[in-house]
């Protein structure tokens, strides 16, 4: 019975622990993921003049973009990323969202072509932060 009790206390306090581990353990992939799609848009800007495709409705990973376009980061396992070019092509705003089923469900960060960061969605609550929030509700 002891057992039991002792099971049970532990169950308590060290399943959110471990949780929490896990998440803080996945947040940097989109940090690292976003810095290097950041980084790609750049490049493709330095050689096209623009950030989306031709058509200017796309961002340059979009398959209609002429040249390299898999701009998405290479072993992605916890996050989503998609991207949004202005109308003018001037800019863009890529968006990385926790996978649902993953440890970061609920966590959405964004980086536009300033390196502004942002979070959109902390914890599963809506957000408006201008950094990539990781621990606390608020930059």
């Amino acid at each position: 019975m002891m057992v039991m009790v002792v099971v049970g206390i532990l169950g308590t306090f060290a399943l959110p622990a471990y949780s929490d581990y896990q998440r803080q353990a996945q947040l940097p992939e989109a940090f690292n993921g976003l810095a290097e799609f950041r980084l790609r848009m750049e490049h493709y800007f330095q050689d096209n003049n623009r950030f989306g495709n031709s058509a200017g409705n796309a961002c340059a990973d979009d398959p209609s973009a002429a040249a390299w376009n898999d701009f998405a980061p290479r072993g992605a396992h916890s996050f989503n990323y998609r991207c949004t070019v202005q109308a003018d092509q001037a800019g863009y705003v890529i968006v990385a969202s926790g996978k649902a089923g993953s440890a970061v469900a609920g966590y959405t960060f964004t980086i536009d072509h300033l390196a502004r960061h942002g979070t959109l969605q902390f914890r599963g609550q809506a957000v408006n932060e201008s950094c990539w929030l990781t621990s606390q509700a608020s930059c």
